[in-house]
């Protein structure tokens, strides 16, 4: 993730805040409501002085399709780039979706470690090809906006298409 990363809400994150549907505890409800479109990862680790519980809240408004982020053209990462992915063939479209889902849960595991658990288990608990694409592109921007734009590459590229 980079310090110049800004975070907006996304129309469900506006919904969340008029019905709070995700029933979000104090701490998750407090950084939504402070991801105005105007504040940089860096100066909510300031304001908040929760450095090291920040990404994982991040990741989880990320995940929950509550917030979107976007970069700077040149910036650096604040985490270490992932380890190389093993070379793996990149499924076909026609390739079976629970191949592809085992794969995708695989990555985020590799990639995102902890921060990527409950993208994972919601991927695992699909019973039918239908969500697939939701959930890989939600996993392609978790992964872009906490390990870099390479390694969300690297991660369509091992899962394939976004069709089921």
């Amino acid at each position: 993730m980079n310090a110049d990363t800004i975070y907006t809400k996304t129309d469900a994150g506006l919904r969340e805040m008029e019905h709070r549907s995700h029933k979000l505890d104090i701490r998750h409800r407090t950084l939504l409501i402070m991801l105005d479109g105007k504040r940089a990862v860096s100066d909510l680790e300031t304001q908040l002085g929760r450095g090291d519980m920040l990404l994982p809240m991040l990741a989880r408004l990320i995940e929950l399709g509550l917030i979107a982020g976007s970069s700077p053209a040149v910036a650096a990462p604040m985490a270490p780039p992932a380890a190389p992915l093993q070379a793996q063939p990149v499924p076909a479209a026609g390739t079976d979706w629970k191949q592809r889902r085992q794969r995708a849960t695989q990555l985020l595991n590799e990639i995102l470690g902890p921060m990527g658990d409950g993208l994972a288990m919601r991927l695992e608990s699909l019973k039918s090809p239908e969500q697939l694409p939701e959930l890989l592109q939600r996993g392609r921007e978790l992964i872009r906006d906490l390990r870099g734009q390479s390694a969300a590459q690297r991660f369509e590229d091992a899962t394939g298409p976004l069709e089921p």
